[in-house]
């Protein structure tokens, strides 16, 4: 498993000025294929995870094509508010919503800039899964997996009982073309971790 330390990613603004955008990492469909240096525009992925920073209340930017997933992390909550629907995101609840959808969002939040795990998939490319877990979990054969640390800490440890790899809280986990047996687990009680599958179609 590779570590990232999400402290060093750089950040650049976000089309409408209303915030700022970290990638930690994107790729095109096919196994192990991952780039983390790929277009901040999101026009050439089929993936894509990044930390979003929301500056002030705006309009969310839309990804036609694409499907997507946010999870807030802290405190406090944002309202989303479309032509016809209004949605709230939670702290590690995750949100799934259509990029093509015209989202304003409103902050109602304890923080001052709060922050959003964004995972975007090409639609019709690959299949994707966000959770939210407080306890070991052994998971799937996966195409990649993407672990951030929201409380606590926790261990991978690989189908193949290599080395365990020690994550924290500001150091996420990702790893290419994973085989089936493997296991997340924390290391304490109370322990919370954000897991991102992708699987390729069949």
């Amino acid at each position: 498993m590779q570590t990232i330390l999400l402290a060093d990613l750089p950040a650049q603004p976000w089309r409408n000025g209303a915030g700022v955008t970290r990638l930690i990492a994107s790729g095109r469909a096919g196994p192990g294929v991952a780039n983390a240096n790929a277009p901040a525009d999101g026009e050439e992925f089929d993936w894509r995870l990044s930390l979003a920073d929301i500056r002030e209340d705006g309009p969310f930017s839309v990804f036609p094509g694409i499907d997507r997933c946010a999870v807030l992390l802290g405190d406090g909550r944002i309202m989303l508010t479309g032509a016809t629907d209004s949605r709230y995101l939670s702290p590690l609840q995750p949100l799934s919503f259509a990029g093509e959808a015209q989202w304003h969002a409103r902050c109602d939040l304890n923080t001052s800039m709060p922050r959003i795990l964004n995972l975007m998939v090409r639609r019709n490319t690959m299949r994707s899964g966000v959770c939210v877990v407080n306890a070991a979990q052994r998971l799937p054969a996966a195409a990649t997996l993407f672990v951030l640390v929201a409380s606590g800490q926790w261990e991978f440890v690989p189908a193949d009982q290599a080395p365990a790899t020690a994550l924290t809280v500001g150091v996420a986990g990702i790893v290419h073309t994973l085989a089936a047996g493997a296991v997340i687990r924390p290391c304490a009680p109370g322990s919370e971790a954000i897991i991102v599958v992708l699987q390729e179609f069949a």
